[in-house]
Parts: structure tokens; sequence; C-alpha cells
């Protein structure tokens, strides 16, 4: 069994715990079989991923699309879960959740948006069309931010209070510059777009009780489907003594190579594109101190110019480490990538990021052989 395999194992077992335990909270003769269908499109979502994309990120991601445990006990006890005899066969596994767009284009999103002014009259919050918009930087949503609360509507969250009272699913989200995240989102300014690409949510940062809070609409089956309301998860921007202790977790370094690695991914295409400039702009603050712009676009123009594009890229180490040559003492992960560029076939190439004073990794350092 691959490593992948075994942590898949575990996230897959942990969330089927909790749905388990949501569901015995009520008494319902569907309770197995909705249990069952979620265990079946655990297992589908894993099996269309190739083996390159099965990184804990995309693992965890899958877990996330679920949603809470605590809304399939919601569904049952409210009668709006499908039945059985109500879905065709091809789409029996599917038909209790509601995270798979075809299913609901096929057999769901015809009746429930027969009328979308109707959805939008409840909240222009979120929306189901593929809608472009150009990137725009929010500069007050990057950063670490942790889940507080689950609530129906924003008014309803008082600061240093919490209402709900099960375990909150999500636990906590970093966003990244250039629109990147911790999880299977991507953002641009007050839109945040799902791991489908096909659904976005509006979020809203307010400040309260001297704390900053982000409300994220939790775009659930009930939301996506059926057309109502979505729930808010609450979460509050983390502080510099937060996110150190986030970092000491015991998955924290392994989490942090991840961060570091995604960071490092968005860099390198600024540079394979020539913008210089702009991969100057996204570096680390320590690193922009002791080289300036100009600097730096004169000596990678030099330095990767003759290369020629690159034809290939792949992770050959990372290491995560406290400490760096020549550099303050932090938090850094040396990475070396094998790289085959069109004039030169064989080069390794050492970046290392490390994380910045706000919170976010970014690249220190680089070096080509």
């Amino acid at each position: 069994m691959t490593a992948e395999n075994k942590t898949w194992d575990s996230l897959k077992a942990k969330y089927l715990g909790q749905v388990a335990k949501a569901l015995s909270s009520v008494k319902h003769p569907r309770t197995k079989d909705v249990l069952e269908d979620v265990r079946c499109h655990l297992q589908q979502r894993f099996a269309e991923l190739e083996p390159d994309e099965q990184t804990r990120k995309n693992l965890q991601a899958i877990i996330t699309e679920m949603g809470p445990a605590s809304d399939y006990a919601e569904l049952l006890t409210s009668g709006e879960m499908p039945t059985r005899q109500s879905v065709s066969p091809k789409y029996l596994l599917l038909a209790a959740l509601v995270f798979t767009v075809i299913i609901a284009a096929m057999i769901i999103l015809p009746m429930a948006f027969s009328d979308k002014k109707k959805a939008y009259e409840l909240e222009e919050s979120w929306s189901v069309e593929n809608l472009g918009h150009p990137f725009v930087d929010d500069p007050e949503i990057v950063g670490y931010w942790k889940s507080v609360d689950f609530v129906q509507k924003i008014e309803d969250f008082a600061s240093g209070l919490r209402t709900w009272k099960d375990e909150l699913f999500l636990k906590d989200v970093r966003f990244m510059a250039g629109g990147r995240t911790s999880a299977s989102w991507t953002w641009t300014k007050d839109w945040l777009w799902h791991g489908d690409g096909k659904t976005k949510a509006q979020y809203k940062i307010k400040q309260m009780g001297g704390e900053t809070y982000l409300f994220l609409p939790w775009l659930s089956g009930d939301v996506t489907i059926r057309g109502q309301k979505p729930r808010y998860y609450v979460l509050i921007k983390a502080r510099d003594k937060d996110i150190i202790a986030k970092e000491t977790t015991p998955n924290a370094q392994q989490d942090a190579i991840n961060a570091a690695i995604d960071s490092t991914h968005g860099w390198l295409k600024l540079v394979d594109d020539g913008a210089y400039g702009q991969s100057w702009e996204q570096s680390a603050g320590y690193f922009k101190k002791a080289v300036s712009r100009e600097q730096f676009q004169k000596s990678f123009d030099a330095l990767r110019r003759p290369l020629g594009k690159v034809v290939s890229r792949r992770v050959k180490s990372k290491r995560y480490t406290k400490q760096a040559p020549g550099a303050p003492d932090g938090q850094y992960v040396i990475i070396q990538f094998e790289t085959s560029f069109e004039n030169k076939k064989s080069a390794i190439e050492t970046v290392t990021p490390m994380l910045d004073e706000d919170g976010q990794w970014r690249v220190s350092g680089y070096y080509i052989k």
C-alpha cells in the first residue's frame, strides 16, 4: 500500500466516522444507505485522481468538498434527501450527495433552478455559473484564518461567542498571494472559486471586537441543488502567535512543505514567463531588501533567457529547516527540481521559500546548475 493510499484511508475513515456519528443522532430507515452512498462517492472521487494528483492537499480537498458531516443528518430529518426509488441506478451512489455538478445539472438543477431569480433573491453570495473574473488583489484576505463558528446568517455571529455546538469540519485555511489557497479553492477580490471550477462564493470580511473575521458561504447541497440560502463559516484572521502555534502541530512540517511547494510553483511560473519584475514582487521581504528589482531583473534575464523554455520540471527533493546559509533563523523549505530546458536538457534548480512576516511562504533564494 502506497503512502497516498494510507493517507486516504485515514482521512476517509475519519470522515465516515463523523458521518456515522451524525446519522446516529437521528432515527431514519435510510441512515445505512446514506452512509454507504457517502463511502462509495468518496472512493469514486479518489479513483478519479491520477497517481501524481494523489497529494495530501487533493485528498483533503475531496473531504472538504463533502461538507460538514452533520449535513446528512439534517437532510434526512428535513425529508429532502432523494429516495433510492426516485433516482436511476446509474446515479444512485451520488444522488444523496450534492457536490457533483454533472448529477446536479442532469437530474436536480432543472427543477431547483427553474426560477433562477428566486435563488438570487435569497442572496447574491454564490453562483453555479462559471463566470470569469480577472484577478484583483485583496491584501486583507491574504493570511492564515481559523474557523470559530458556523452560522445561519452573518448577523447571527457575535464576536467571542460560538453558536455551533458540533465539531467544525473546516478547521482553517491559508489564503496566499496571487489567488491561491491551502484548500482546493482559488480566489480573486470578493470571490472564492470552489474546486469544481463551476461554483463560487462571495466572501465578506468584517472588523468586530478588535478582530478581523471572514464570512465564507458554505455551498452544501441545500444551496447548490435546492436553492436555499447558504450557511457561513466564520474564520478569524490569525495573529503571529497563532501562526507559530499552527506551525508546531504534528503535521505542521508536511503542511509547511506542501504550502511552500505550492507557492514556489507560482513563483517559478512567473520566472518561466519572463515576468521577472512580478516574481521579484512576490519574493520574500528579506530577499527584496537584499536585491533590488533592477538587479534581480538583470541577473535573471542573463541567467534564464539563454536556457530557453522549460520542457519539464519535477520535484527531486524537499526539506524543512529553521536555518538557511547566510540567512536569519526562520522557517525554510529547501526544494530541488530536476528541470529540462530547451537549451539545457538536464539542470537542477534549488529554490528556497521561507515563511514571511505575514505568514505567507515566499521564495527567498534561487540557484541553478
